[in-house]
């Protein structure tokens, strides 16, 4: 937020509104802090050097962010400890030191304990130190197209899919099992079940 501080030219509002947006990060919301409408803002922002102070107050709420996922992975936050729905209390000495003893017992205060987000550690790890997820992509040619290949198909001695099928047909036919078969894109029949058409 220092380069923000730093914004001396504009309109009063602008100043205001660099310094909201840098904190909140919601245009609209920076606006109303500012006291000024978003199409007065646009308009402001066709200029290059207020889009360039608008992007640096950008930069600035990105940056907050990021040290507030980093805090919470690494350092955690404090959260209350609840068991059946009511917070638990422990004893606390002089020293603010829990305790055991009842006779060493000076006050109780709730227990609290840290918790750390490993889900923010993980995008954070991903996102600083380049480990990145395998994700599907769609790959096209020329103008959003089909790709172009080209397929060299070598003769191996084996029999092809055509034959393969209908040589899986015959033996299918040639089953004593089956009384009848009719073979189509959509039909099976297992050996021994009759066809009911």
């Amino acid at each position: 937020m220092n380069d923000v501080a730093k914004h001396d030219q504009g309109p009063p509002w602008w100043t205001a509104f660099l310094k909201a947006y840098a904190i909140r990060g919601v245009i609209s919301r920076a606006c109303q802090d500012a006291g000024t409408h978003r199409s007065t803002l646009y308009r402001m922002l066709e200029d290059p050097d207020r889009k360039a102070e608008f992007e640096q107050a950008e930069q600035e709420y990105r940056e907050s962010l990021e040290a507030e996922a980093t805090q919470r992975a690494r350092d955690g936050v404090l959260e209350l400890v609840v068991a059946n729905g009511l917070p638990v209390f422990v004893g606390v000495d002089e020293a603010g030191d829990y305790v055991h003893d009842p006779a060493l017992t000076v006050k109780f205060v709730p227990l609290m304990r840290r918790r750390c987000s490993d889900a923010l550690l993980i995008f954070l790890l991903k996102n600083r130190c380049g480990y990145l997820e395998k994700t599907a992509s769609e790959i096209s040619g020329p103008s959003g197209g089909p790709i172009q290949t080209e397929a060299k198909v070598e003769h191996s001695g084996k029999l092809s899919l055509q034959d393969s099928v209908e040589r899986y047909r015959q033996e299918l036919m040639n089953d004593d099992d089956m009384e009848s078969t009719e073979i189509g894109q959509n039909a099976t029949i297992s050996p021994g079940e009759k066809d009911t058409q």
